[in-house]
């Protein structure tokens, strides 16, 4: 898998294997539990780009990240919309949902 490091950051992008255009933000974090035998270290997804593959924006990049499930919406993830190119939706993610700054995960 290739991975895409976040400037001055911890996190990263990883590429899906089986689809060259998708990425997750992801950070991966030390957990400390209540004693040494409790510490663990958590895998966090802050966000994705996705190529789409049929409709109307086949071959765009759609950007989102996740959020608390709204029962309004029936909804746990936010869509930024579609990009023309990789670099604008994972700058997008990363404006709306940076790791760094306690955004929401998975």
């Amino acid at each position: 898998m290739n991975k895409i490091t976040v400037d001055n950051s911890e996190s990263y992008w990883e590429q899906n294997v089986n689809y060259p255009n998708d990425y997750n933000l992801i950070k991966v974090e030390y957990i400390m539990g209540k004693s040494m035998m409790f510490d663990k270290w958590e895998t966090r997804i802050y966000g994705w780009v996705q190529e789409v593959i049929v409709g109307e924006n086949k071959g765009k990049i759609e950007a989102g990240y996740p959020t608390p499930y709204d029962e309004k919406t029936g909804s746990d993830a936010v869509s930024l919309g579609y990009f023309d190119n990789i670099e604008d939706a994972m700058k997008a993610v990363l404006e709306s949902n940076h790791p760094d700054y306690s955004g929401y995960y998975i």
